[in-house]
């Protein structure tokens, strides 16, 4: 069933309409008739069952019923090294569809490049909510603003639920610190560097707050890493069984 984005809908409110590019997406792409049943969410955990009432410049819906959905727990939030090019890009996609909670970028020492413009960023949103679209959530993914990793690390809570991956690590693997590690946690923080790595003054710094652990003997892209830790940890915390 197509998905829709919308509004917050009021208390007693039966109908309501899709905004301008959405809807025509509906009457140019996806060429729905009126009487076509589809699914709205709202961003905030609501989701409705509505049929198409009208196919105007701006598609008027009405609403069958509605539901809430709670965020899922425990919520994952990845920090990631800013990456070139597209990459951020695919992460952000894949990170919404997987169900990370939070996506913020980071500048480090081997990271040559300035925070993303408000440009940048409105596109990220756009990527995360057609994800979000494809994949059937119904909390969007927050994406922040990127800061410096030292200044992530100083605002992280000093018992927090946090791992850093780290391809030089060859003591731990996710095998020997999950799930113990995040036992009773709501928020599990991955921390991952960009395509140079973390510097050992980084590296040095992440230990004080948190368990380094490796993904493996082979050298894993910046961006599949991200992957790869993001679909192992969800997995061992119970995130990925069906319901």
């Amino acid at each position: 069933m197509r998905r829709f984005l919308i509004q917050a809908i009021k208390p007693g409110q039966q109908t309501t309409a899709l905004d301008h590019d959405q809807s025509r997406h509906v009457r140019k792409v996806l060429r729905l008739q009126e009487g076509a049943e589809i699914e709205l969410f709202d961003g905030m955990g609501m989701i409705y069952e509505a049929v198409i009432s009208a196919l105007d410049r701006r598609v008027t819906v009405r609403i069958k019923a509605g539901r809430y959905c709670a965020a899922p727990s425990p919520r994952l939030h990845l920090h990631l090294g800013l990456l070139k090019g597209k990459k951020m890009e695919f992460v952000i996609q894949k990170a919404t569809e997987l169900g990370a909670h939070s996506m913020t970028p980071f500048l480090s020492d081997f990271i040559d490049a300035r925070p993303p413009k408000e440009e940048k960023m409105e596109r990220w949103r756009k990527i995360s909510l057609e994800a979000c679209k494809q994949c059937g959530r119904s909390w969007p993914l927050t994406i922040s603003s990127a800061t410096h990793l030292a200044d992530q690390l100083a605002s992280l809570a000093d018992h927090a639920a946090s791992l850093l991956f780290w391809e030089n690590e060859e003591k731990r693997d996710m095998a020997g610190v999950a799930p113990p590690t995040w036992t009773g946690s709501s928020d599990i923080h991955l921390f991952l560097g960009p395509e140079g790595g973390f510097s050992q003054t980084e590296v040095d710094l992440c230990r004080e707050k948190m368990t380094a652990v490796s993904l493996g003997p082979l050298t894993l892209r910046a961006e599949t890493a991200a992957i790869t830790a993001l679909s192992l940890t969800l997995f061992l915390a119970g995130r990925m069984r069906h319901k």
